[in-house]
Order: C-alpha cells, then structure tokens, then sequence
C-alpha cells in the first residue's frame, strides 16, 4: 500500500470508501522540483482536461492526486464552492506564499473543521506539518500572486 493511500486509511479506515473526493492540481518546477498546489477540482474530468489543455507548455509538468472529503455533512462538490485542503507542508492561508511543495491529506467545506483537523493531526507519524488552504472549485489559484 503507498504511503498515501496507508494515510489516508490510518486517518479515516471506516469511511474512505464512501466519501467524495475533490482533485487537487499540482504544478511541478522542472528546475526546483517545487510542486505547489495551483487548483482544485470538483470532478476527474475537469482535471484531466485541464492537463491536456496544457500538455505542451514548457518547463510545466502537472500532477494531481484525489483528496477525500470530511465532515460531519460530507457533500458532493460543486464548482465555485470554496474548500479547505489540509495539506502536509506548503503555503497555507495567511502565510506568504512561497514554492513549497504540499501533499494534499484532507479536504472540508468548513474552516473550522478542517483547522480542527490540522491540529488534531499536528506532528503525528503521518502529518508532520499540517496546513490549511482554502481554494476554490474548478478556479486556479496562483500562488504566486496568492490570487483565487
């Protein structure tokens, strides 16, 4: 099992099969290696178009991993809607954005959930620096210019 999906099972082993799942885009620095997370999907589709949309841009490489929904009203994602992805690593709301890469753990339609989250995770054996991002569905987020 990948250190991902064992993640994922230690976090939550009696829901992970029914949860929905948002898609969180990453843009790989083919120079730095530096992989921030520039946009989250509501659905599969959306963001393998949006890799074949830009399969041949230069010094770009782009990955995306599916990220379980949580909460108490788990619902199906909609785009426009905002979450909050709890990353391990990266830049998080409130802090300056830099080229940190981030592994994406959990994703929820509250704020305080997901910081409840973060902290009941904080440098545990499999979240060592739990952050919390809010990004918007199926809308790019530059973390350069720190734009939603």
């Amino acid at each position: 099992m990948g250190k991902f999906r064992a993640l994922l099972h230690r976090l939550s082993p009696s829901t992970i099969g029914s949860l929905n799942y948002v898609h969180v885009m990453y843009e790989v620095g083919l120079e730095t290696l530096d992989e921030p997370a520039i946009g989250v999907f509501s659905s599969e589709t959306n963001a393998l178009a949006y890799i074949d949309d830009h399969r041949d841009v230069p010094h770009m490489e782009l990955r995306w991993q599916s990220v379980p929904l949580h909460g108490d009203d788990v619902f199906a994602p909609k785009a426009g809607e905002i979450v909050y992805l709890v990353s391990d690593g990266g830049p998080s709301d409130g802090i300056e954005a830099t080229y940190v890469s981030s592994v994406g753990v959990a994703a929820f339609r509250s704020r305080e959930d997901a910081l409840g989250f973060a902290a009941d995770h904080r440098e545990t054996r499999y979240v060592s620096d739990p952050r919390v991002l809010s990004m918007v569905l199926d809308a790019l987020t530059d973390e350069r210019t720190k734009t939603v």
